[in-house]
């Protein structure tokens, strides 16, 4: 077993009532507020804030054996206590194989059927991910099977959905599950990340390339007008190749992306260079960082904090290149 199985293994057989499978367990490590990145011996692997040590003795709690029914929620289907220890026996028995990958079972099908609804946005270790890099090839393949889990629970639930059209895929989930819309944005762009040759296909028509590109050009227009001290008309085709080009253009709309964008370079960026008031706040938060952070940590902190959006990050990853070596001296 490696040392993804074995995290598996424990968590299953000492929380059985919460983690009914594999999936569940890595959706807590990478999509979860509990869990964080740590850097050690030149790479990023994730780690569960309040983990506890490995116990060999560990074994599935069963529950008095008798007719009382159970919570949906404990089972996700109404049984006795009897059916329960039944499954709990069984996959207590079979542990070390069912916390692999390679399990399949035509009788046990314990993964969840709906997307995480408690996605932490701004706190899981999917959106705060480093550079694909420096990350424990291991952990790259826990989270390529977490994306893949989610997004066939997002094709279980959705009318419409089409693996092969991103842009009417998008709509979908934005104005049918709005609930889940962070998380199902934050798994394309992931994908993406972790694997190009596997991301989100896009799958549109040049027609359909034509009516996005027009809506964007009356969008800008729109903020043009009503923003003039931001943005001029002859930005037009930079702004629609940048947003296109961005993970933003999977996060948000055109016009929170030229919101982003105008007052990130009013604030920081005038004439295209960094300002003071930029550098006071980027060491600022450097400062914070511990010591001993690679450069990526920096830079995600800064761009986070500050809000900066994908196309000016670059400014971010110079100012942090170019400071980084007092950090490391002081260290």
């Amino acid at each position: 077993m490696n040392k993804i199985d074995k995290l598996v293994k424990k968590n299953i057989l000492e929380f059985f009532s919460l983690y009914k499978s594999r999936i569940d367990v890595l959706n807590e490590y990478v999509l979860g507020s509990n869990s964080k990145w740590v850097f050690v011996d030149g790479l990023y692997s994730i780690v569960y804030v309040n983990d506890t040590p490995e116990n060999s003795s560990l074994s599935i709690k069963l529950l008095p054996n008798d007719n009382m029914s159970l919570p949906e929620s404990v089972m996700n289907i109404k049984s006795g206590n009897s059916l329960f220890n039944t499954i709990a026996s069984w996959v207590n028995d079979n542990i070390d194989d069912y916390s692999k990958k390679s399990f399949t079972s035509m009788d046990i099908g314990l993964d969840p059927t709906t997307p995480l609804s408690l996605f932490s946005k701004t706190e899981s270790p999917l959106h705060t991910m480093p550079d694909v890099n420096f990350i424990e090839p291991i952990w790259l393949s826990a989270i390529s099977e977490v994306i893949e889990a989610q997004l066939t629970c997002f094709e279980r639930i959705m009318q419409g959905y089409n693996n092969n059209d991103l842009i009417s895929t998008l709509s979908l989930v934005r104005k049918n599950l709005p609930q889940y819309s962070d998380l199902f944005c934050a798994l394309l762009v992931t994908k993406e990340k972790v694997d190009p040759q596997l991301a989100f296909n896009n799958g549109s028509t040049q027609d359909d390339e034509f009516e996005l590109k027009e809506r964007l050009v009356q969008q800008f227009g729109y903020f043009c007008k009503n923003h003039p001290d931001l943005i001029s008309e002859n930005e037009e085709d930079f702004f629609i190749k940048a947003f296109l080009s961005s993970s933003d253009f999977y996060n948000s709309s055109f016009g929170s992306f030229l919101g982003s964008y105008c007052l990130s370079r009013k604030l920081y960026f005038p004439d295209g260079k960094q300002n003071d008031f930029f550098k006071s706040r980027a060491l600022e938060l450097m400062i914070k960082c511990p010591a001993d952070s690679h450069p990526d940590a920096f830079i995600l902190k800064i761009t986070n904090e500050l809000g900066i959006c994908d196309p000016l990050k670059h400014q971010v990853t110079s100012y942090v290149n170019d400071n980084i070596h007092l950090f490391y001296q002081c260290s």
